[in-house]
């Protein structure tokens, strides 16, 4: 979502402020059930993950955010050069499933309902 895009930005400029070795980025997944690309997105984010892409592949879904598709998932998996048949059973499997729905069980369990959000040492920002 746009705000997300904003939100990402914003943890950018915090890295770049503060240095990514002073601060520790835990990202969790949320997607809302009625962005119909949100959790497609969600799983090839975790599958580039598993080929240790993620920041690379979640900003390049943010700089594609207007077009998420099956086929953009790919794309940007060749770009980053990721092994595609991994990446392709990755997001398809109940594994990388099982991490995004984790992620919204935390979620859920925190109150969170709504998109970008920010706990900062544990406090909602």
């Amino acid at each position: 979502c746009p705000f997300c895009a904003r939100g990402a930005l914003v943890v950018k400029e915090l890295k770049a402020k503060y240095g990514a070795d002073k601060i520790r980025i835990a990202y969790k997944h949320l997607p809302l059930g009625f962005h119909e690309n949100a959790r497609p997105a969600a799983l090839a984010a975790q599958a580039a993950n598993r080929q240790g892409k993620f920041w690379e592949f979640h900003d390049a879904l943010f700089a594609n955010q207007d077009k998420l598709s099956d086929a953009t998932y790919v794309k940007i998996a060749t770009d980053l050069k990721l092994d595609l048949a991994k990446f392709n059973a990755d997001r398809a499997s109940a594994e990388v499933a099982k991490e995004v729905d984790a992620d919204l069980a935390d979620a859920n369990r925190l109150g969170i309902q709504g998109t970008p959000n920010f706990l900062i040492n544990g406090v909602p920002v």
